[in-house]
């Protein structure tokens, strides 16, 4: 099935292609001959994708909504066809295949095929269901509060809830499986035993990683393939490098990262597939060793800067990677605590604006970490 990178991708090239234009709609098929009756000739409105959800619109008629489903298909490229005397109304393009829906330009065509769905709705039907799509990285740079708040109340496991379209839209089954095994995540830990940190990491990996299967048609996720597909791109270049996949279609192979055997298994009626050496349940943070990582990792930082300061989300980030947890701000509270008692043994110093801190009362607000 089409993840949610390639909607979005599809709804730029309708733009791309139609925009500025009353395309002819039909119904090669016979099946939405009626329905695109209504579009023939109409103003071209704009495309949009909301997770795996595709709306197209037109001025004065109704929005086109389609799910491709696992076999949908749509096409959309340039016919290079010359305009007959009778203008579009007499432009002939050739058919393959079973196509429900065309619409047909001067210059482009586009093709549906097998679509799951592909249904004529007003606005306020599309609204009512739009209710029903979960948030999408790709449209919010930060996750609803909402969002998060059911993850974290879920009993499900972390692995299903990133497949579930009304909690996330647009993540299928390649991103689950890579993202997981970059952030360390057993897919089978209960929402229930995630930390607002880790979900907001979550979160911001896939808000990070999904923008460059848009641009380059490729489910992206290792950072060598990011960094190359990042220069293609700089150079005007598509970009669209083969991928490399630690777990994704790797069971029975060595694990990169660990050499344990990567497993596949069945989740949300999806395969699964996970590295049960690296892939585990969240750290205790109470643990008296965390403290000592942490408080070991201030003085390495801060001694390396001997002439500046270091922020606390530095060591956070830093100590989160050591001991396997992705939610870094989880950390931050016990690195501020950390740090204010190193502070007060006289190991470092607590600055705010460039002013040194009373240990004793340091109040609230940001502070940075500083060499004696």
């Amino acid at each position: 099935m089409p993840e949610g990178h390639t909607i979005h991708a599809l709804a730029q090239r309708l733009d791309a292609a139609f925009a500025g234009t009353s395309p002819r709609a039909s119904s090669p098929q016979g099946r939405f001959t009626e329905e695109a009756a209504l579009l023939d000739g109409q103003e071209y409105a704009g495309a949009e994708a909301f997770g795996k959800h595709l709306t197209i619109r037109f001025a004065g008629a109704p929005l086109v909504h389609v799910h491709l489903g696992l076999f949908g298909k749509l096409s959309v490229t340039q016919h290079r066809r010359k305009l007959p005397e009778g203008g579009l109304a007499g432009l002939e393009v050739p058919v393959t295949g079973q196509v429900r829906l065309r619409l047909l330009s001067e210059t482009h065509v586009a093709d549906l095929r097998g679509a799951a769905t592909c249904e004529l709705l007003t606005e306020q039907e599309w609204s009512d269901k739009a209710t029903r799509i979960g948030a999408d990285p790709l449209r919010r740079r930060s996750i609803p509060a909402d969002t998060a708040h059911r993850i974290l109340r879920s009993n499900r496991p972390v692995g299903a809830l990133l497949m579930d379209q009304s909690l996330i839209a647009g993540v299928g089954n390649v991103y689950r499986a890579e993202l997981l095994h970059r952030l360390r995540l057993d897919p089978h830990l209960p929402g229930r035993e995630l930390t607002e940190g880790v979900v907001q990491r979550v979160w911001e990996e896939l808000v990070r990683l999904m923008p460059y299967g848009v641009r380059t048609g490729r489910i992206l996720v290792d950072d060598g393939d990011l960094r190359r597909a990042a220069a293609l791109l700089r150079e005007g270049r598509s970009g669209r490098i083969r991928p490399t996949y630690a777990v994704y279609r790797r069971h029975g192979r060595a694990c990169p990262r660990c050499g344990e055997t990567v497993l596949r298994a069945t989740m949300a009626a999806r395969n699964l597939y996970w590295c049960p050496g690296c892939q585990g349940g969240l750290p205790d943070l109470e643990d008296p060793a965390v403290a000592r990582l942490l408080a070991g990792d201030v003085r390495e930082l801060v001694a390396a800067r001997p002439a500046g300061s270091v922020c606390p989300s530095e060591v956070a980030r830093r100590a989160a990677d050591e001991i396997g947890t992705p939610g870094w701000r989880d950390l931050m509270p016990l690195v501020r605590e950390v740090s204010l008692s190193l502070a007060q043994e006289g190991a470092i110093e607590l600055r705010r604006r460039g002013e040194r801190l009373d240990p004793a009362d340091i109040g609230a607000g940001p502070i940075r970490l500083a060499p004696v």
